[in-house]
């Protein structure tokens, strides 16, 4: 168990179920710098792993294929389908088969509603299905990657923990509420985590609304503040896609379409290249 730091006390005092208004209460204890992606024609450094990172693609996978650069590690941190139909899962899956890197790591989103077995079965009509899919067959279509699930892989030496829980309000999967329940979840996440993914944004990272709203999780941001993994990947926020570092982890939101969903507007993946310890 460990020992609270200022930072967690910090939090404990904030108003952590309105993201903007806890944003305000802890911005003058935060370090937020933006960063530049890595570009993607300079050669990779000896002993660094090479990240390549998208997110909520929403179905528009193939329109990235022209866009994809090498590297070691894709990672896509959720929402791969529009309405999480099986035949999306299986597009998905043949399109991650044609790309080339070695590692590929996938979490669920918010709209990838076969993927959470507990909630789908209340969830399918909302979703728009004609019916209620079986979800391990659904999920066993997804063979090309790793898939993550509030679970760790090991890469390289580096210890890689995915989640695809979110506190979206409108979210078909994985939804949790602010507060008390999202900090026990990520309570769960190894302290010795290197990389972590997760579909919800961090509070102060890459969570910035088109209208000044705050969307990123507070409990999220306490975690990554207190445990220091090299890295944070993550989605959901459409028009907060970027970079960003508080000098100890660097944050990326991967997210690859803007708010019109666009397969046009599709945004190039982010890369970054991690030294290995």
């Amino acid at each position: 168990m460990r020992s609270k730091s200022t930072f967690s006390k910090l939090i404990e005092g904030a108003p952590v179920e309105d993201p903007t208004a806890c944003f305000e209460h802890i911005k003058p204890s935060l370090t937020i710098k933006p960063l530049l992606p890595t570009d993607f024609d300079r050669p990779r450094p000896t002993n660094s792993l090479r990240f390549v990172c998208i997110s909520d693609t929403f179905g528009a996978h193939t329109s990235l294929t022209g866009k994809m650069p090498h590297g070691d590690v894709l990672v896509h941190t959720g929402n791969f389908t529009e309405s999480s139909l099986p035949q999306e899962i299986s597009s998905f899956n043949a399109w991650l088969s044609t790309m080339p890197h070695k590692h590929k790591i996938v979490v669920a989103g918010s709209r990838d509603a076969i993927f959470d077995a507990e909630a789908y079965p209340y969830t399918w009509r909302r979703a728009g299905h004609p019916t209620c899919y079986h979800i391990s067959e659904t999920k066993s279509l997804l063979t090309a990657c790793t898939y993550l699930e509030h679970t760790s892989t090991t890469v390289e030496g580096m210890k890689i923990f995915g989640s695809p829980y979110n506190c979206n309000a409108f979210s078909f999967a994985f939804h949790a509420l602010r507060g008390a329940p999202m900090k026990k979840l990520w309570e769960k996440i190894p302290s010795d985590t290197d990389v972590l993914l997760t579909h919800t944004a961090p509070l102060g990272h890459g969570d910035l609304c088109v209208d000044g709203r705050r969307e990123g999780c507070a409990n999220l941001l306490d975690w990554v503040e207190s445990y220091r993994p090299l890295l944070h990947i993550f989605g959901g926020v459409r028009e907060g896609a970027g970079l960003t570092s508080n000098d100890r982890t660097m944050f990326i939101n991967a997210c690859s379409l803007g708010l019109t969903y666009a397969p046009s507007a599709v945004r190039k993946p982010l890369v970054i290249d991690l030294m290995l310890r």
